[in-house]
C-alpha cells in the first residue's frame, strides 16, 4: 500500500526509471549503508598512504 501510494504522489513528475531507482535504493538503504561504510573502511589506508607520499 505504501508503494503504491507513493507511486501516485509521484507519478506525474517522475519518470518510471526514476521511481524504479527510488524505489531500490528506499528498500536498500540499510544495504547501501553498510556497503558505504565497508567502502571507507577499504579506501582509507590507501588514501593516507597516498596523503604520506605527496608531501
Amino acid at each position: 500500500m505504501l508503494i503504491y501510494t507513493l507511486y501516485l504522489l509521484l507519478k506525474g513528475t517522475t519518470s518510471k526509471e526514476d521511481f524504479r531507482l527510488l524505489l531500490t535504493i528506499l528498500l536498500l538503504q540499510d544495504n547501501i549503508t553498510i556497503l558505504q561504510e565497508y567502502l571507507v573502511k577499504l579506501f582509507y589506508p590507501l588514501f593516507n598512504s597516498l596523503e604520506l607520499f605527496s608531501g
